[in-house]
């Protein structure tokens, strides 16, 4: 039972490495709460595995256990081999109003059917003694690489290579079909040698599609640095309008919310809409200074400024006029010193022109953004 249960949480989670189900975790996680995001994953790994493990059980009851083995072993040979192909990650995006929890659980249940975690939790039940144990490992390999895809994402963001994970993954599969194969096809074969061959073609197939995968990884650059910077995009404005949540006064202190009439109110707006839509250019020019300007406290504009030119270092600086950033940019430059910073071709002279407006402000933040470079360089 233990046994069962190891082999189908391990399995699971190295199905999973480097994966689309990390990424959509990572994502969902930057608008919920961590606890609602693993909730939701379980429930709809429960209800996409368990259609899976109901089905699997009845094959397994009507083929004999040699058999089942043959076939697991070849179903796992082959999601070893799918696992090196190299694709971008599935985008699932969600716009049901309902709870965190389900929306998840939904977005999970989706976004699995007919993978090969679904596939994988059949080829199991098929051959298990407890279906309901193999249910419970592939749900717990789920919701574990789930939180790593939380925790790297979060804190290690793109410094654990993709192709590395999935060559890891591909072996893991390649062991355990070759063990089931060996355990079955040994009693129906005159001799070792045909064995062996037969394990000699699936070691040269996989070396064949790892140096492909690895081509493919070095040709590929320029679609996973879009990627990359997606989700990096899709974080940023996470924070920010988290942290412009605090300047808004509210409805108690303003009167009547202005809504995207107010620079505020527009900021958090377009904020808003470019995660929703994956859109972070934006093609009408507004003028910011005829929105209206409310009285902000000013330590919490030059906190959302800071944060601003935080993100845009890491990043990668840009003045591009119609990039999102450069829109929060110079509203926030507008509310603290009541026009657009002129000399924006780069941060250094940027805070340069921002120190001749404000000395100790630009000295701030050129004390805070040198000390992270050099920490920056340190950690790499």
């Amino acid at each position: 039972m233990v046994n069962e249960f190891i082999k189908a949480s391990s399995l699971i989670f190295m199905a999973e490495m480097g994966d689309k189900t990390q990424i959509i975790a990572m994502t969902f996680a930057t608008q919920y709460m961590v606890r609602h995001v693993l909730s939701g994953v379980a429930l709809g790994v429960l209800a996409n595995h368990g259609i899976a493990i109901v089905l699997g059980a009845l094959i397994g009851s009507v083929i004999t256990g040699d058999m089942v083995n043959i076939i697991a072993g070849g179903l796992f040979i082959f999601f070893g081999w799918n696992a090196l192909r190299m694709e971008e990650s599935e985008d699932i995006e969600n716009k049901i109003k309902v709870h965190p929890v389900w929306t998840v659980a939904l977005a999970f249940f989706i976004g699995e059917l007919g993978d090969k975690t679904q596939l994988t939790a059949m080829a199991l039940s098929a051959e298990a003694e407890f279906p309901a144990i193999i249910l419970a490992g592939t749900t717990a390999g789920m919701v574990a690489t789930s939180g790593l895809g939380i925790f790297v994402g979060s804190r290690i963001g793109g410094r654990i290579p993709e192709i590395g994970l999935k060559i890891a993954s591909s072996l893991v599969f390649l062991g355990f079909g070759m063990t089931k194969l060996y355990e079955s096809i040994g009693y129906y074969l005159d001799s070792l040698a045909a064995l062996a061959v037969i394990f000699s073609i699936v070691i040269v197939v996989e070396i064949v599609l790892i140096r492909k995968a690895i081509a493919a990884g070095r040709e590929m650059p320029e679609k996973l640095g879009v990627k990359r910077a997606a989700e990096q995009l899709y974080q940023m404005t996470k924070r920010i309008n988290d942290e412009l949540d605090s300047v808004c006064l509210g409805e108690e202190n303003c009167g009547t919310c202005a809504g995207v009439g107010c620079l505020i109110g527009y900021i958090r707006s377009i904020l808003t809409n470019a995660r929703r839509d994956r859109e972070y250019f934006l093609d009408a020019d507004i003028q910011l200074e005829d929105l209206l300007i409310r009285n902000y406290e000013d330590k919490k504009i030059e906190d959302a400024l800071l944060l601003t030119l935080q993100e845009l270092v890491d990043y990668g600086w840009t003045d591009e006029p119609e990039f999102i950033m450069t829109k929060v940019r110079e509203s926030l430059e507008i509310l603290l010193f009541e026009r657009r910073i002129g000399n924006t071709k780069s941060v250094e002279a940027y805070l340069k022109e921002v120190s001749a407006i404000d000395y100790p402000l630009g000295k701030r933040y050129m004390d805070i953004l040198q000390r992270e470079a050099s920490n920056e360089k340190k950690d790499n």
